[in-house]
């Protein structure tokens, strides 16, 4: 059982084009900060998937409502925590890099999305029984993902 939140139009139509005949998925229309636990009927959150506000605020807030809901071996998965580097860069990668509000971190490494990589640092930073791991390479342009999960020994 999926739940997918998002506020554009064309989500709600590709969500029913799309995917209207699998009964795990359910398209809820608001945004992820008015997530309530009404919607996930009782059940617990066993993966939680950040891809869409690329917002630090908006997406600490959607964390503190979900938080309480989180199945003990829920897996949170955070797109678009890489770096990109220069050498790699295409026209569109240039034109994005000046036209976004993204973050050189030097002359050749650049944080395409930096709020999500802060995200992350909250994250484990305010919630340390959280670990991350990060699935990143400069040796090609990438755009990353972390995944983080509450600590425990496989042993327990």
């Amino acid at each position: 059982w999926s739940l997918h939140f998002d506020i554009d139009p064309d989500s709600a139509r590709r969500a029913e084009t799309e995917f209207h005949f699998d009964p795990r998925l359910t398209f809820i229309g608001k945004s992820q900060t008015a997530f309530e636990p009404e919607d996930l009927a009782g059940r617990k959150i066993d993966f939680a998937f950040f891809d869409a506000a690329h917002e630090l605020d908006l997406n600490q807030e959607t964390f503190r409502r979900i938080l309480p809901h989180l199945a003990a071996e829920a897996t949170i998965a955070v797109h678009d925590t890489g770096l990109w580097h220069r050498q790699h860069f295409q026209p569109v990668h240039h034109e994005f890099a000046s036209a976004m509000p993204g973050e050189w971190k030097d002359d050749q490494l650049y944080a395409h999305q930096p709020d999500e990589r802060a995200f992350i640092d909250w994250i484990v930073l305010q919630h340390p029984g959280f670990c991350a791991l990060h699935f990143h390479t400069t040796r090609t342009l990438r755009h990353g993902f972390s995944l983080l999960q509450q600590k425990r020994a496989l042993s327990a």
